[in-house]
């Protein structure tokens, strides 16, 4: 098979997105042997080098205009405008295999059915990977892996024919999650003391909420006996901070740069404080006690939905010291409920049919 991906990275956007496309390029390379292309614009602090890491090519284009990442208007994050993305995509698709390619996937909040018809006849099918449940798609397939989501959510958005794939079951996880599974959960079942916490806003954390973290950390960390492991991505804009703030803290604290071992460092965690962006999927495949804080608009429907299955507590992003020593003794005492309550949400069964649809 012949594969493109059309998904983009960045410090300000985070790593999300290329992530979730990296574990369906790898599935698909396992089970078809596709050949992978990734075609992404250059954000600064983009990851090509993960992609290449991966056995993947990559074909970078260049921007048009500087992004406003921080505005709720998507089409500003592309850097272009839609119509010349879908024009630099196709000649990039072209540029890699002169003939048609079997699947294009499109993983872009700022994308949505205009681009999608722009580009859909140079692939036999076209795969659309979405969170947000709030523009038109065309194609054969869409992905939208936000707790709770239901089929019906987009029924006025998509056309019958196209094949839903809706809800936390069908999240995208790395196999090295698959095979921790089973570990963290027995650790989970035998934990009396919750003392390991791992820290993890994303890969690149542009608002530094990591260092906002350990200084309410410092406050009250010895009274949990808290050993902490913070995991930050190379691209982060704020590392030397984070750095800094590490080394001076007054319980043992290891930092994680861009570790390529996450599932075993979430496995032998107790607890967890992080965004509800992608890694939220992977702390419940290993029945990890969450506190979620929201780092970005979009991660509101996600954090409610978690919480109400109770696999998860929710705090705003400006909470005090005081907050967050009450939260973290509530997922103590409750210990056992909030990691079954995870465990349960997220067992990474759809993955497989999702391949097995695809190909």
């Amino acid at each position: 098979m012949k594969i493109v991906f059309r998904v983009d990275s960045g410090t300000a956007m985070g790593g999300g997105h290329l992530s979730r496309c990296l574990t369906l390029a790898n599935e698909l390379k396992a089970i078809a042997n596709a050949d992978c292309l990734f075609v992404m614009r250059n954000h600064s602090g983009h990851d090509q080098k993960q992609v290449l890491d991966a056995g993947f090519e990559v074909i970078l284009l260049p921007l048009d205009f500087e992004p406003d990442y921080f505005c709720h208007d998507y089409t500003q994050w592309i850097g272009s405008s839609w119509r010349k993305d879908a024009e630099d995509t196709l000649r990039a698709i072209q540029a890699w295999q002169s003939t048609n390619i079997d699947l294009l996937v499109v993983d872009h909040y700022g994308l949505g059915i205009d681009w999608e018809n722009h580009v859909k006849a140079v692939a036999s099918k076209l795969f659309v990977i979405d969170d947000l449940a709030n523009r038109d798609h065309c194609g054969d397939f869409l992905l939208d892996q936000t707790c709770g989501r239901q089929p019906e959510e987009y029924h006025k958005l998509t056309p019958n024919s196209m094949r839903l794939f809706t809800g936390e079951k069908y999240c995208l996880l790395r196999d090295e999650f698959f095979q921790f599974r089973e570990i963290a959960l027995r650790r989970r079942a035998e934990c009396t003391r919750p003392q390991r916490m791992v820290i993890n806003f994303g890969s690149t954390d542009p608002h530094n909420h990591t260092v906002q973290l350990l200084l309410l950390l410092k406050k009250i960390a010895l009274k949990f006996d808290l050993i902490l492991s913070v995991i930050v991505g190379r691209q982060c804009p704020h590392l030397a901070a984070i750095k800094q703030q590490c080394q001076h803290m007054a319980v043992p604290c290891e930092l994680l740069i861009n570790c390529q071992h996450v599932a075993q460092v979430l496995a032998i965690s107790d607890l967890a404080i992080g965004a509800a962006g992608a890694s939220t999927w992977e702390r419940c495949m290993l029945g990890l006690p969450t506190l979620l804080i929201q780092t970005a608009s979009n991660q509101s429907e996600v954090i409610n939905r978690v919480t109400q299955r109770g696999a998860a507590v929710s705090m705003p992003d400006n909470l005090t010291a005081e907050q967050l020593e009450k939260a973290l003794q509530l997922l103590v005492d409750n210990y056992s409920e909030y990691s079954q309550a995870a465990a349960a949400l997220v067992d990474g069964s759809g993955l497989a049919e999702v391949v097995a649809e695809v190909c």
